[in-house]
């Protein structure tokens, strides 16, 4: 797009649906949903600072891209509607949602739970006065620059309320439906050394989520499309300090060409816990950020082209929300600050700043406003709201202890609070835990405990129906029942993982050793990971024996959610069970499912190689595959039953030759 001169124009622009319809019932469509569409186009008219990159010292003139917020108002039958509102800036503050909040309250009697605004974090979006308060240091910064800060910031506001008011006022019958799709730009951005933070970097082996969530709205016949709301988790910063004109990133390029591809659509974007991920390549380079946002958009546009993608929502829509404190760690003391302001640059002023409240006699907070926010589609699905810059731990441990294929994490959603570090993050310490806490003007970092306050919060808004395990809660009760009844040996090598194990005649084929058979279900390593305690702790085993990871994958995982969750299944017994040896049985390929071999060779490959890297005698990787396929390559039937999954006695008897001499 070429680039063009600030326009005045603050006109609300409505997506697809130009009928009044707020008498629309549940009768209306077999889904019960009533959605309202509305955007409005929040570009500035006047020359303003950029955020998101302390360098900026000059206002910005022109514009890249044009900037949007943009609603879905979603009824289900007669009750009030749950408003969600996305917007192309940085961060909006606790004041701004709560201004939206009220607007929706009075006008359409919406309860507070069932509003939340998601921001995309795009770094070139009009700098706000009330986030990242001190990102430019408001007494350095001219007047003029001041004052344009603070005229957009009431605008918006304002903005933010009419469209979310006009989607509430143009409801119609629909279908909702949501996938998950995966797009790979996202890269951990924290550099370590020694287990320390070092630096920013291209972290291709750190932590990150790469699944791209999407739910789409349909008319009510579910034949033409009129919304599509897509979540990734990764910063919105292709674009640099260096570049000073207006523009959504990648965000605002994905949302641009699906609404290129798909005349008449309304597409929205917010962002999941990518704090600690950048987009790769990241570069000034208008090419590279439009080839981030096609990414989304054509794997979107896959998704479309498959009905089986899809799982339709239904039923009530559940919201919830609480407000609560997360502690800080011991503040600095006046010397410390005193130390910190005779310096120069961010620390100093941050430390000038805090020295003053002390002076005016204000005492400085020992904890920061926080809140979590969910909203549940009857048992279909569950949308989680956490404000500020969350680090990608969060998300992927709800995905273990909650349902993963039934869960949507925003985050940068209703307040701008600061970065959201989690207890790994804070012990390795860096940007996410302190250096970004001067730009957000608070005085310390967080304590160790706040992500399990977070955690916790989360999962007492949803039913325990939506606890990643509960659907194995019978047939773990039974396994502890059996033990009860007869006790299984302390000290022995406990088996544990799926349908495999479960099935595996153990003590017919370890006759002669202390072998404890603890697999159920069909269930995946955050089960195994989930029951750890209740199938594996009591009994105090020499060795654990895992074969898990086909399910997952079979899910839809990806290698590395699987690597990560057996990481986090190997601490577990590093820390419960020191003395004892964990031995992983590879992914075994089977005729049923031989088109994900490469998946599960992938996935085996990542956890070998950081079972290799751990250099312990207290750990193995044990390979399967060359031991179970025919001599061109293929799985072998005859060792399977008629399911073609699951192992018949000849390919237990392998098992039982390959896994014997591995254990103690």
């Amino acid at each position: 797009m070429h680039c063009r001169r600030f326009v005045a124009s603050w006109l609300v622009v409505l997506a697809a649906v130009l009928t009044h319809c707020r008498s629309a019932t549940a009768a209306d469509s077999d889904s019960g949903y009533q959605v309202g569409v509305a955007r409005v186009e929040i570009t500035p008219s006047f020359p303003v600072r950029l955020s998101g990159y302390g360098n900026r010292a000059t206002e910005a003139t022109e514009v890249e891209q044009p900037l949007f917020a943009k609603a879905l108002a979603i009824r289900h039958g007669d009750a009030a509607p749950t408003v969600l509102v996305t917007v192309d800036t940085l961060g909006v503050s606790a004041a701004m949602t709560e201004a939206v909040a009220a607007r929706l309250k009075q006008e359409h009697n919406v309860p507070r739970a069932n509003v939340a605004v998601c921001a995309s974090h795009t770094h070139s979006a009009p700098a706000l006065p009330s986030v990242a308060a001190l990102i430019f240091s408001p007494k350095l910064t001219p007047a003029d620059h001041l004052a344009h800060m603070r005229q957009y910031e009431a605008e918006l506001t304002k903005k933010l309320g009419d469209v979310a008011v006009a989607a509430c006022e143009k409801l119609q019958p629909a279908q909702l439906a949501y996938a998950y799709g995966t797009a790979k730009f996202a890269i951990n951005r924290r550099a370590l050394k020694e287990g320390k933070w070092s630096g920013f970097g291209v972290v291709p082996e750190g932590v990150v989520d790469h699944t791209l969530p999407v739910l789409v709205v349909r008319d009510a016949d579910g034949k033409k499309l009129r919304a599509v709301l897509v979540n990734y988790a990764c910063h919105c910063t292709t674009l640099g300090g260096s570049f000073n004109k207006i523009h959504g990133d990648w965000a605002g390029c994905a949302q641009e060409q699906l609404e290129r591809e798909h005349p008449g659509v309304t597409a929205l974007v917010s962002i999941g816990c990518g704090a600690d991920a950048n987009p790769e390549p990241r570069k000034d380079d208008l090419t590279i950020v439009r080839g981030h946002g096609d990414q989304i958009a054509r794997e979107i546009g896959r998704l479309l082209k498959s009905d089986k993608s899809w799982t339709p929502i239904a039923g009530p829509i559940t919201a919830a929300r609480e407000e609560f404190a997360l502690p800080l760690a011991e503040l600095p003391t006046k010397a410390e600050f005193e130390r910190r302001a005779a310096t120069k640059g961010p620390i100093a002023y941050h430390a000038q700043t805090q020295l003053e409240r002390l002076a005016a006699g204000k005492s400085l907070p020992t904890t920061v406003p926080y809140s979590a926010q969910t909203w549940q589609f009857g048992n279909a699905l569950a949308m989680v709201f956490l404000p500020g810059e969350v680090v990608v731990d969060y998300q992927l441990r709800l995905k273990r202890e909650l349902d993963a294929k039934r869960l949507w994490v925003n985050a940068y959603a209703n307040a701008s609070p600061c970065y959201i570090a989690s207890k790994r993050v804070l012990a390795e310490g860096g940007y996410e835990v302190d250096g970004s806490m001067y730009y957000y003007d608070q005085p310390q970092h967080f304590a160790p405990e706040v992500e399990d306050t977070i955690i916790e919060r989360v999962r007492g808004q949803l039913p325990k129906s939506y606890a990643a395990s509960v659907r194995w809660e019978a047939e773990i009760a039974k396994i502890e029942a059996r033990d009860r009844e007869t006790p299984p040996p302390t000290g022995g090598i406990v088996f544990t993982g799926s349908s495999t194990v479960r099935m595996w005649k153990l003590e017919e084929g370890f006759s002669d050793l202390p072998v404890v058979n603890h697999g159920f279900g069909g269930s995946q390593i955050v089960d195994a990971v989930y029951y750890f305690d209740r199938l594996i702790t009591p009994l105090r085993p020499r060795q654990v024996v895992l074969y898990s990871g086909s399910n997952d994958l079979n899910s839809g995982k990806t290698p590395e959610q699987v690597h990560r969750d057996f990481l986090a299944f190997a601490k577990l017994v590093r820390e419960k069970l020191p003395e004892a040896k964990l031995t992983y049985l590879a992914i075994a390929p089977n005729p049923k499912r031989w088109s994900q071999i490469e998946k599960q060779r992938a996935a085996n490959g990542l956890i070998k190689q950081s079972i290799a890297e751990m250099k312990s005698d207290k750990v193995e990787f044990v390979s399967l595959e060359e031991h179970l396929l025919l001599k061109t390559g293929e799985p072998q039937p005859a060792l399977h039953l008629k399911d073609m999954l699951h192992f018949n006695d000849a390919g237990y008897e392998i098992l039982n030759r390959v896994v014997r001499p591995h254990l103690e």
